[in-house]
């Protein structure tokens, strides 16, 4: 694969330091491998599409002499990418993520589909055999609170579906600075329709920094982007979802060993933080005229 990566590339010299690794005399080079060649394809286009030089810029796929994104061997699909060093800024942060997310939206306009929002959180569901009678009392506020979450979405989106767009998961999603230049690290994964994992990343902004770096990422988002009234809409609406008792069901699937009651803790802190969370963002939207 040595010679044929030197070929294709043009290097003189190449040496693999890992599997996903190669060092040439052009630099430390990331090797990434995909079964899927329509997802890659779409990796390509995506990636294109969210970077604007001089100041963000997305992993792109290396060219080979040829002009190709990627190359063929041994029935899998191989690209190329810069392997950048982390450096932090934190004076620039909101700035230049915001230019990325505002990008990201931009792009996955491009595809869009339909996302019918959960019609209502059962209070039936078989984890509360498990549950003694305090517990019992806590789930059935919980159902209905979540109920209650479920009907403000479903009054913001005017019914009970949204437009979504199709990006690549927010998840996964680093990026570090080179100079003033941010770097975005995207996944290797089947893109998805929806806000879900956009809102865990805003989420998880949220915890780290507060409510005024939130505003101001969301301030750099819009600018970029230029969110729609709809927009704004479905994205709260997909953060009032609450789906924080399917992450205690994964986890009580994964945790057989872990105290009930832990589980428990655990879903309290998360609905919390959700609720903390919610209304940081619904500030920001209200401001936008969109939570009336």
């Amino acid at each position: 694969m040595i010679e044929r990566i030197k070929e294709e590339y043009g290097f003189k010299q190449a040496s693999l330091e890992s599997k996903h690794q190669l060092n040439t005399e052009k630099g430390v080079k990331q090797i990434c491998y995909w079964e899927d060649e329509a997802c890659l394809k779409w990796h390509i286009e995506w990636r294109d599409n969210c970077s604007v030089a001089p100041y963000v810029m997305m992993n792109r796929m290396l060219r080979t002499n040829k002009g190709a994104a990627y190359i063929e061997k041994d029935n899998q699909f191989i690209s190329l990418h810069d392997k950048v060093p982390i450096e932090q800024r934190e004076d620039q942060e909101e700035k230049r993520w915001g230019e990325v997310l505002g990008l990201m939206i931009q792009a996955g306009r491009r595809d869009q589909s339909t996302f019918s929002l959960p019609k209502e959180v059962m209070g039936n569901d078989p984890i509360l055999e498990q549950a003694n009678r305090e517990q019992r009392l806590f789930f059935q506020t919980l159902f209905q609170e979540g109920n209650r979450r479920l009907t403000m979405a479903k009054k913001l989106a005017k019914s009970g579906e949204i437009s979504v767009p199709k990006m690549d998961s927010f998840t996964e999603l680093t990026g570090s600075f080179r100079g003033h230049m941010l770097i975005v690290q995207g996944s290797e994964t089947t893109p998805e329709y929806g806000y879900q994992s956009f809102k865990t990343f805003l989420k998880s902004w949220y915890e780290r920094k507060g409510e005024a770096s939130l505003h101001a990422l969301m301030n750099e988002l819009d600018e970029k982007a230029t969110l729609t009234s709809n927009e704004r809409k479905a994205i709260m609406a997909t953060v009032l979802i609450p789906d924080e008792l399917d992450t205690l069901l994964q986890e009580r699937t994964t945790s057989n060993d872990q105290p009930f009651s832990d589980l428990i803790d655990h879903l309290k802190r998360e609905w919390d933080k959700t609720q903390s969370f919610a209304s940081a963002l619904a500030k920001w939207l209200d401001a936008k005229k969109v939570t009336t």
